[in-house]
């Protein structure tokens, strides 16, 4: 199966900047788009490729990261419904995402590794959410965050104190 993620950027990519950037900068990480990437790439491909892309467009790091986990969400809720429709608000859905959330995407992706994420309750409007990704995608994870707020009708601040 596919990667998750390279499929998300591949489909990003071409939607926002074109075709032949995408098969140009996949081609220059020895990337045959003909063949199907499996679930257990090495873990700075998919950085590299993003990277890639990203100076081709002088897109900043933030922008590029944050925009692709935010305007690639709707894909993965399309894809996995059953993991946003379990949640009454962002709050339980953030709370609940290592124990339900990324068995829901396992479930659906049996090769998928999700990078764990820990959450912890602050206060009732503050979420921490510790990303334990050695890949270092703070900013995609921002992202994805964003959508899930927007995608319970909610809007709100996304803050990395740090990366990695």
């Amino acid at each position: 199966m596919e990667s998750v993620l390279f499929k998300l950027l591949e489909d990003h990519t071409r939607s926002n900047f074109g075709a032949e950037l995408w098969l140009g900068c996949a081609a220059l990480e020895n990337i045959d788009r003909n063949v199907k990437l499996p679930e257990n790439y090495d873990d700075y491909l998919l950085e590299r490729l993003g990277e890639r892309i990203r100076l081709a467009t002088g897109l900043s790091r933030g922008e590029f990261w944050t925009d692709l986990g935010t305007s690639s969400f709707p894909a993965l809720r399309s894809q996995m419904p059953i993991a946003l429709d379990a949640f009454a608000n962002w709050r339980e859905f953030f709370l609940n995402l290592g124990t339900m959330v990324h068995p829901a995407v396992c479930a659906t992706y049996p090769d998928a590794k999700p990078a764990p994420i820990v959450a912890k309750a602050l206060d009732t409007d503050t979420i921490q959410l510790r990303y334990l990704s050695s890949r270092g995608l703070c900013e995609l994870a921002e992202g994805f965050a964003m959508a899930v707020l927007a995608n319970y009708g909610e809007s709100g601040v996304v803050t990395q104190p740090e990366c990695r």
